[in-house]
């Protein structure tokens, strides 16, 4: 379940938790849960507090099923990140049998099967990781080389700062 909350579960978990939640909401009037806004860049260990509340409360007494799960896709219910995105990624072109959630530093050792050292090496579905600040992304497109340390490309990622969630990016 922890997994599943970080955004790091398998799709049919996913579905299955919330496919649990829609049948039995009246059990989740005794659960009570702190909601939290996103994390900002550079500042991954602070936890900035928005409400406290019961699940059933919130998101489902006055709200239609798809009106709850809006509700609780804003409120980053169930984030899904970069981990979570690169690796459920990997199991959908099938390249693993099942979900590996590596740190992303660890993708580089045990995932990357070829580094690339150089800008101009860099091709489509290539990984970036940023060693440094945790993070890792799926190379989109190439669209030229600036100079020789420069590309100009698009990453497929997911992300907790300011623009949460799936997104590509130049």
């Amino acid at each position: 379940m922890e997994l599943a909350i970080k955004g790091q579960g398998s799709g049919a978990t996913f579905i299955k938790i919330w496919n649990f939640m829609f049948r039995n909401k009246e059990l989740l009037k005794k659960y009570t849960v702190d909601v939290y806004a996103r994390r900002k860049k550079g500042a991954s260990g602070t936890k900035v507090f928005v409400k406290k509340g019961r699940i059933y409360n919130m998101y489902f007494r006055d709200y239609s099923d798809q009106s709850a799960s809006e509700l609780m896709i804003a409120d980053h219910f169930f984030g899904i990140d970069c981990i979570g995105f690169t690796g459920q990624f990997l199991v959908f072109t099938g390249e693993t049998p099942s979900y590996i959630g590596l740190d992303p530093d660890l993708y580089l050792r045990d995932i990357c099967k070829v580094p690339v050292t150089l800008a101009q090496d860099i091709r489509a579905l290539d990984f970036l990781v940023w060693v440094k600040g945790g993070h890792i992304a799926i190379v989109d497109e190439v669209f030229d080389m600036v100079d020789s340390h420069t590309v100009r490309l698009d990453i497929c990622q997911c992300s907790s700062g300011e623009a949460v969630g799936p997104q590509l990016n130049q």
